[in-house]
């Protein structure tokens, strides 16, 4: 039962946080006017998802034998973020993909010389 309260709660949560940025910006008053906290929100969102897919690619990379290998993969998607996200400025949606598309590719790479 407690599971599910917590499950229920994230979801509420993850809810809320896209539901009243967006209706703030609905009425014209956008997220530059509004409370302190909203705005925090707002500029924490995009590092929260990349924190968020690192330790999803690092967690499995912890146990079993491919261990070196998706450590390897993780370390260098997360190189070719930094570096593309200093190239190209301000913005995380180019960085992450980059750093998705890389890893993806040293992973299937990775295995198929495994």
């Amino acid at each position: 039962m407690v599971e599910w309260a917590i499950v229920l709660l994230a979801g509420l949560g993850t809810l809320l946080m896209r539901v009243l940025p967006l209706r703030r910006a609905l009425r014209g008053r956008g997220l530059q006017g509004g409370p302190v906290w909203l705005q925090r929100l707002a500029a924490a969102s995009g590092p929260a998802a990349m924190a968020a897919l690192l330790v999803a690619g690092v967690a499995p990379a912890l146990a079993g034998p491919a261990a070196v290998r998706e450590a390897l993969a993780t370390a260098v998607a997360l190189a070719a973020m930094v570096l593309v996200r200093r190239l190209l400025g301000a913005g995380m949606l180019v960085p992450t993909l980059v750093g998705a598309g890389v890893y993806g590719g040293l992973v299937t790479l990775l295995h198929a010389l495994a």
